[in-house]
């Protein structure tokens, strides 16, 4: 079953079974054990740079369990969207920041393997903005749910709030009178369910009827916090016109809206527009193709395993952007998950 896996890797395994039987209630079978562990064993002698991947829980749990961390779907709805402008205005407040550098265009493959990779980030919102920084540093946890579509723009609003209250010289506490609700949206946006679901409509409902107060499984609070954990199957909850929990906000009075929705759509989707809107305003919302190596991912730069499988499309918010130096410069983004603290380097 173990093959050559050394003593410590072996333990390893046993208590990630051992785990996903508790809090899954999923008893893995011999067959299933071992078909995580040649797989491992293939990634890693695909990795180059800095990336790393190892025993995780994530990678470990059967497929329809990991598709339930996603939720982008593999319509093009959200990929092949027009441009839009709301209200007539441009994306920026006051000046734009300087165009950035040209991305490197070279071909990222074959990297040296072989050499020593260092990592400098280039720009990150929570260290711009640090009064925000506890803020942008939250982590959800989906749950069971596939609802990435309904938490990260729930998550980007909620930083983009703190951060245009910091442009005024306002600070924001880090409390549930100031982190916004995934279960609205999820629940009442008709945006998507726990299978899928679209984060372009997702922002259109949240521009048209705003969104209330709502912390994540952890950090309850707010008028509608995220119910799902990794315990119990979860499907879309009714949309309720009232706070789920108890909050002295009526539901309708809680709402806050957006004045303004900026959305990239095909050639227009480039790293320097993206760039430029982070360094402005703030983290983004975008939707990247999940594959099977994601789930062992534990540090360093991502890239595809050439023997990894695409899943399906996941949404993710990204927080800065930096270069890795190995034997050239690789661009990178720095994404926020919505896997909890313990996926790669939380």
């Amino acid at each position: 079953l173990f093959g050559k896996l050394p003593q410590p890797q072996i333990k390893e395994v046993v208590a990630i079974v051992d785990r996903i039987k508790r809090e899954y209630k999923i008893e893995l079978s011999l067959e299933q054990i071992k078909a995580k562990i040649e797989e491992l064993e293939k990634f890693k002698k695909d990795t180059e740079g800095s990336k790393k991947v190892g025993f995780t829980l994530y990678h470990f749990l059967p497929i329809e369990e990991q598709m339930k961390l996603l939720g982008g779907g593999n319509g093009i709805s959200d990929v092949n969207i027009p441009d839009i402008h709301v209200n007539g205005e441009g994306v920026f407040d006051g000046e734009s920041p300087p165009d950035p550098i040209e991305d490197n265009k070279e071909d990222e493959h074959p990297r040296n393997k072989r050499a020593d990779c260092i990592q400098k980030n280039v720009f990150s919102c929570s260290e711009k903005w640090t009064g925000c920084a506890p803020i942008i540093n939250r982590v959800h946890h989906q749950g069971r749910c596939a609802s990435c579509w309904a938490i990260a723009p729930s998550t980007v609003y909620t930083d983009r709030v703190c951060i245009e209250r910091a442009k005024k010289k306002q600070s924001t506490p880090n409390n549930a009178s100031y982190i916004f609700s995934a279960l609205d949206i999820l629940s009442c946006s008709d945006a998507g369910d726990c299978v899928e679901g679209s984060a372009y409509k997702a922002w259109l409902w949240l521009k048209s009827k705003g969104v209330c107060t709502g912390g994540d499984n952890v950090n309850k609070g707010g008028c509608k916090p995220y119910p799902f954990t990794k315990s119990g199957n979860a499907a879309k909850p009714k949309c309720d016109s009232s706070c789920t929990a108890s909050w002295p906000t009526h539901y309708f009075n809680d709402k806050r809206h957006i004045s303004r929705l900026y959305a990239w759509g095909g050639n227009s989707i480039t790293a320097q527009n993206i760039i430029k809107e982070l360094e402005a305003n703030g983290p983004v919302v975008v939707i990247l193709k999940a594959y099977s190596d994601l789930y062992a991912h534990i540090g360093g730069v991502y890239h595809k395993s050439s023997d990894a499988e695409f899943r399906t499309n996941h949404v993710v918010s990204i927080v800065g952007h930096g270069i890795e130096v190995c034997d050239k410069e690789y661009p990178y983004w720095i994404i926020k998950n919505s896997w909890g603290t313990e996926f790669a380097e939380s």
